[in-house]
C-alpha cells in the first residue's frame, strides 16, 4: 500500500474510496499506526478497574466545572475535553482534520527528538451505518454512559447472559410444549400491553401465530425481566434513571456489548473547530474488556482501503501544507491555554541556534 506523502496524496486517494450506502463517513487520525483502537480508559488495568472512583474524585474535586444539568454523557466529554481517561474515543466529520491528528506534533518536542514523530501515522475510514450513529439523547448512549459511573466491574456478566438465554428457551419449551395456546393465553390476557399487536381470536386459534408470539415477544420480554432483576443491573437502572427519569427500567443485555457512535452536540468550541464526534464503548465479557468496532463498519485490520498510512518521513511537510490550510493548532484548539503555545513558538528561538 502506497503512503501518504502529501495532502494532495490524501485528497486523491480519498476520493477513490466509495463510502457505503445508507452510512454516515468519520475519521479518526494519530500519529503512530500501530495504535488499536483503544479508549484511554482501557489502556491501564488499575484505570478501567477505578473508572467511577476517577469521575467521582473529578466531580469531588472540581464540582463547579459540572452543571447540575449536565448529562452522564456530558459530564464523560467534559472529562476527556480535559484529558481524563474516559471509555470515549474521539472521531471527526473532516477529513482534514484526522489527516492533522496523525502528524501532529507534541508540545515543547521537536520532531528530531520525538520518536512518535518518527513513525508512520494513520488515519482510519469509518463508514457507519445511519442507525447506528446516536444523538446524545439516545436511551443506548445512556446506557453505556451509566456503566462509568457503575462501582461494579461485572465479572459475572457472560453468567447473568447464559442464565438469561437459558431462561428463554426453557420458558419457550414449556409454552410450546406442555401447555395448549388456548390454556397459555387465558394466563396472558391480563397483561394488556401484549394484547395490542395480536387478534386475541387469530392468537388463540392458530398454532403458527401462538409460537411466533411466545419465541418473538413473550419469551425475550420475560428473560429481560430476569436479566433486569440481577443486583448489578439494577444498580446500573439506578444510575441511568438518576440521570434521565423518565427512563423505562429495561436494559437488553446485548445493549452493553456494543460501540455507538454519537454526534456530539457543537456547544464546545473545541468541537465544533474539530467537527467533533465520538465513540463509546460498551464492555466484553466484564467490564474490564472493552466491546469491539463492528467489522461492519469497513475497519477491519485486513481492509486496508479504509486505512491510509502517513509516510513518517513527510508529517512536517504535510503539517505545513495543512496550515497553508487552515489547520493548525492554533485553529483547532481555541482556548487560551493552547493558543500559549502556538504564540510562543512562533517567536521561541531554538536554543541551539541562539547566542549567549
Amino acid at each position: 500500500m502506497d503512503k501518504i506523502k502529501s495532502v494532495s496524496d490524501f485528497l486523491c486517494k480519498l476520493n477513490t474510496i466509495n463510502q457505503e450506502k445508507n452510512s454516515l463517513r468519520y475519521f479518526r487520525g494519530h500519529p503512530n499506526e500501530s495504535y488499536e483502537l483503544t479508549p484511554s480508559i482501557y489502556r491501564n488495568i488499575g484505570l478501567i478497574k477505578n473508572e467511577h472512583n476517577i469521575i467521582r474524585d473529578a466531580l469531588t474535586y472540581c464540582p463547579n466545572d459540572f452543571g447540575r444539568t449536565d448529562t452522564n454523557f456530558e459530564k464523560l466529554v467534559k472529562l476527556q475535553h480535559y484529558g481524563y481517561p474516559t471509555r470515549l474515543l474521539d472521531l471527526t466529520s473532516n477529513a482534514l482534520v484526522a489527516l492533522y491528528f496523525s502528524v501532529e506534533i507534541k508540545e515543547n518536542q521537536q520532531y528530531t527528538n520525538n520518536e512518535e514523530n518518527e513513525k508512520d501515522g494513520e488515519v482510519i475510514i469509518f463508514d457507519i451505518p445511519k442507525e447506528e450513529v446516536k444523538y446524545e439523547d439516545s436511551d443506548k448512549v445512556s446506557i453505556l454512559s451509566a456503566l462509568a459511573f457503575h462501582d461494579s466491574n461485572f465479572e459475572k456478566f457472560n453468567s447473568m447472559i447464559d442464565q438469561t438465554e437459558k431462561y428463554m428457551k426453557a420458558y419457550i419449551d414449556i409454552a410450546l410444549n406442555n401447555i395448549s395456546p388456548r390454556e397459555s393465553w387465558q394466563g396472558m390476557k391480563e397483561n394488556l400491553e401484549l394484547l395490542r399487536n395480536f387478534a386475541i381470536s387469530a392468537v388463540t386459534h392458530d398454532a403458527k401465530i401462538f409460537k411466533e408470539f411466545i419465541e418473538q415477544h413473550l419469551a425475550p420480554m420475560e428473560a429481560k425481566r430476569l436479566f433486569n432483576d440481577f443486583n448489578e443491573i439494577r444498580r446500573l437502572l439506578h444510575i441511568i434513571r438518576a440521570d434521565k427519569s423518565y427512563f423505562l427500567p429495561i436494559i437488553n443485555y446485548e445493549d452493553l456489548k456494543k460501540v455507538i457512535a454519537v454526534r456530539a452536540k457543537l456547544n464546545n468550541p473545541r468541537i465544533e473547530r474539530q467537527h467533533g464526534s465520538f465513540l463509546i464503548f460498551g464492555i466484553g465479557s466484564k467490564k474490564t474488556e472493552q466491546a469491539e468496532v463492528p467489522d461492519t463498519w469497513g475497519i477491519s485490520k485486513k481492509d486496508d482501503e479504509n486505512r491510509l498510512i502517513i509516510d513518517a518521513k513527510s508529517k512536517k511537510k504535510i503539517l505545513s501544507e495543512l496550515s497553508h490550510l487552515g489547520m493548525s493548532k492554533q485553529s483547532l484548539f481555541p482556548e487560551l491555554e493552547a493558543q500559549a503555545d502556538h504564540i510562543k513558538g512562533r517567536y521561541q528561538i531554538n536554543k541551539q541556534s541562539s547566542k549567549l
